[in-house]
């Protein structure tokens, strides 16, 4: 028993087959065997371009998906598209706001977008539990069972 097993404290593995290092080499495995681009297919890229459509609405002008930033400090999401216009990003939001659920229609069954901030000049998208959900369905209902564990 070391000092902070003494104390209380459970030691971390970190070996090679301990939790630590072993979920980041699982995470770095899975990396390799495509994982990443499927979750963007699936998940990252129609967010941003539903939420880049939203804004746009409002704007009445095509904003690029790219546009948007996921994950966004302090949100899930965020748009620079006020700065980047000179325009008001408090008046915006407050557009944005008003016409929520029209601007941000369902995604996978469940709408998306909880709420929207301004912050500095920048657009924060919070997104609804619902929706997370319903995104996580969607993905494992399209993605194929891991054909091991990468362990």
């Amino acid at each position: 028993m070391d000092a902070r097993e003494a104390d209380g404290q459970a030691k971390k593995p970190t070996g090679a087959g301990g939790a630590v290092g072993g979920a980041r080499r699982r995470v770095a495995q899975g990396a390799r065997f495509g994982y990443n681009g499927s979750m963007e297919d699936l998940f990252y890229a129609p967010l941003s371009r539903a939420l880049a459509d939203g804004v746009g609405r409002v704007l009445g002008e095509a904003l690029p998906s790219t546009a948007i930033h996921i994950p966004a400090r302090d949100a899930a999401a965020s748009c620079a598209v006020a700065i980047a216009r000179g325009l008001d990003a408090d008046a915006l939001c407050v557009r944005l706001s008003s016409v929520r659920a029209a601007a941000f229609p369902a995604m996978f069954g469940a709408p998306p977008v909880r709420g929207v901030r301004a912050q500095r000049g920048w657009l924060l998208f919070d997104l609804m539990d619902a929706f997370y959900s319903a995104a996580v369905r969607h993905v494992c209902a399209v993605l194929p069972p891991a054909s091991h564990d990468c362990g």
